[in-house]
């Protein structure tokens, strides 16, 4: 008798965290003997290529997650699968709509690695205003919902109104780092190298980090790169041009191998408003690179077990962050090696968890098959 069936919903598989996150957690089911399936709303992406041996991935061919609703629903009804996993906002409204209308033979998980009440907010008020009742009426209707942090978890429960019983709280894991190599930088000596990651949008508050750079700069030679696309990316650059640092810093755009870059730079920061899980944290760390971060989520102090192996700053203030900055650049910070705190998120004991919630009456493999090392 075969395994039963995990279904994971995404919008595509884009070059994101959740993406990745949950392409490692569908490898690892496989490799635990569970058959699994990766559904997107949309074929392409950054991942599509880089599918899990053991999984199969299902696109609907559809532009957006909520037009895959029907084809979605039928998917359901004619695979059977046991639960449906679903992330990234729209991804989840879509799976419960789908899962409502397949009926109730397949239990439906959401994962929630971002401030709901942020991805509510649209460019219209009345969108806006659907999508906040959307929350509000479709995720108390999830049988569970999983969490990357407390802090989240409570935000959920209060604005989506689900039952604080049925949110499980699971970091992220830590990820191999698997990436192709690619070329070094260029410059991998003096001046030294300041790193930050991410997508070029409000929220991760790049201009925050080229003001403290600025300040860094002031007092020390330095250079500043940072990874990533979007929309603020020529209003970064001017903002670098106005503070005089325009020839200091760098946005070389998307890369597929950051962890190289961590491997050379003096430092990474963080500088969001907000996050969920900051997954680059923690590669930092596999990396050996210094972090300094503001406090944009819990997850941040847990990942930097309360600041002994990272500097935590308040969101938004810029004179604090310029001062640990300097502080590690001039070696007066230091923070020890990670040691077995790592060891918490591990591929393994995350998936574990995982199974709590996506098989709890354990109808899946009685016995885990080990994971595969990647050296």
């Amino acid at each position: 008798m075969s395994s039963p069936l995990i279904s994971i919903f995404l919008p595509r598989l884009s070059a994101g965290g959740a993406e990745r996150v949950l392409l490692a957690i569908a490898g690892a089911l496989a490799e635990r003997g569970y058959r699994c399936e990766v559904v997107t709303a949309q074929p392409g992406g950054h991942w599509e290529n880089r599918i899990p041996a053991g999984v199969r991935h299902r696109p609907l061919g559809r532009a957006k997650p909520l037009h895959a609703v029907p084809a979605l629903a039928s998917y359901l009804r004619r695979e059977r699968p046991q639960v449906l996993l679903s992330s990234v906002f729209a991804a989840n409204l879509a799976a419960l709509l789908a899962c409502r209308l397949a009926g109730k033979a397949t239990r439906c998980v959401v994962r929630e690695a971002n401030w709901t009440a942020e991805e509510v907010m649209a460019p219209s008020l009345l969108t806006t205003m659907v999508n906040a009742a959307a929350l509000r009426s479709l995720y108390g209707r999830a049988d569970a919902v999983i969490a990357l942090s407390d802090d989240l978890a409570v935000h959920i429960a209060q604005a989506a109104r689900v039952p604080r019983s049925k949110i499980h709280v699971i970091p992220n894991p830590s990820l191999p780092g698997d990436d192709p190599p690619v070329r070094a930088p260029a410059d991998t000596g003096d001046p030294p190298l300041i790193l930050g990651c991410g997508r070029l949008e409000p929220q991760k508050d790049f201009p925050l980090l080229i003001r403290a750079f600025a300040q860094v700069r002031a007092q020390r030679s330095a250079r500043l790169v940072i990874l990533g696309e979007g929309s603020e990316r020529q209003a970064l650059m001017s903002l670098a041009e106005s503070l005089g640092v325009a020839r200091d810093v760098a946005l070389p755009g998307y890369s597929d191998d950051p962890h190289s870059w961590m491997r050379r730079a003096r430092l990474f920061v963080s500088s969001s408003r907000h996050e969920g899980f900051p997954n680059v944290h923690l590669e930092a760390l596999q990396n050996g690179c210094p972090i300094v971060s503001t406090c944009s989520s819990d997850a941040v102090a847990m990942i930097l077990d309360g600041g002994r192996l990272g500097a935590i700053v308040p969101v938004g203030d810029v004179d604090s962050l310029a001062r640990q900055m300097l502080a590690v650049l001039d070696g007066t910070l230091t923070f020890p090696s990670p040691g077995e705190h790592l060891a918490r998120f591990e591929l393994g004991k995350i998936v574990d968890r995982y199974l709590e919630v996506l098989d709890p009456m354990h109808l899946g493999p009685r016995t885990a098959m080990p994971l595969h090392s990647h050296s």
